[in-house]
């Protein structure tokens, strides 16, 4: 059974910055599974992260570089998914405690 409703995208991971990677990037996505315009370089931050049980946002100023790849691919992500915008959370009322003491 195929899952007409799946987006399936390519996401680049620890890709140098250099011509011939972005070459070699560009030529891997097509119409069927398309390349996402955000990648994740190859960066201490990430493995530095892992290892301390933190996400790069919580590193500081040394991390910002990774930091920021990962706000792009969230948007990005959310953009695929939400195309029209991302959902506003529905507020639900609370019931009301049943005060009567039987």
């Amino acid at each position: 059974a195929q899952n007409r409703r799946l987006r399936a995208r390519l996401l680049a991971t620890a890709c140098p910055r250099t011509n011939i990677a972005e070459t070699m990037l560009a030529a891997l996505g097509d119409e069927h599974v398309p390349l996402l315009d955000a990648s994740l370089g190859y960066r201490t931050a990430y493995r530095e992260a892992a290892g301390a049980g933190v996400i790069v946002h919580d590193m500081g100023y040394t991390a910002l570089a990774a930091a920021e790849e990962v706000d792009a691919l969230t948007k990005e992500v959310l953009e695929v998914l939400h195309p029209r915008g991302v959902p506003k959370p529905v507020k639900r009322e609370k019931p009301e405690a049943d005060d009567d003491e039987d």
